[in-house]
């Protein structure tokens, strides 16, 4: 999957970039992943997979890419947004028992552009970020939130 776009309920992130110099894009994040974002000199950012020991800012808890496989063109916001939340909401609570909004931690996605959608993107990658619970701004973790 192309990189599409990165959303964050709390705010602050609103794109990820992809990159050929040992960066993650979307298409090579798989479930279990933690990420640390980094901005570059352009103002996009990236995504880099760490060990989940090591501080991050999110960890994949769903990757697929054909979600968006049974629509013949792409959704518009609304539905794409709709069906983001639910499959990332129930994705989040099966791989760590969370719920998508407390605890430190809200959602984000990426899932296809116009762009992408042309080059036959149709994956979706949720991430739990973690995030300060007084400011919504993300926080680094130095630790995996998947169930044990």
């Amino acid at each position: 999957m192309s990189v599409g776009a990165l959303l964050l309920a709390a705010g602050g992130l609103t794109a990820c970039s992809s990159s050929s110099d040992g960066q993650a894009s979307a298409s090579t994040l798989q479930e279990g992943d933690c990420v640390l974002f980094t901005s570059g000199d352009d103002g996009d950012t990236a995504a880099e997979t760490v060990a989940c020991q090591d501080p991050h800012f999110g960890e994949v808890v769903l990757s697929s890419d054909a979600f968006f496989d049974g629509d013949d063109s792409l959704p518009d916001d609304a539905r794409m947004t709709a069906l983001a939340d639910t499959a990332c909401a129930d994705a989040l609570l099966s791989y760590s028992g969370l719920a998508p909004v407390g605890d430190g931690v809200r959602m984000s996605y990426f899932y296809p552009t116009e762009e992408t959608w042309a080059e036959g993107d149709r994956g979706l990658t949720c991430l739990a970020v973690s995030v300060d619970e007084e400011t919504t701004e993300l926080r680094e973790t130095s630790e995996s939130i998947a169930a044990s």
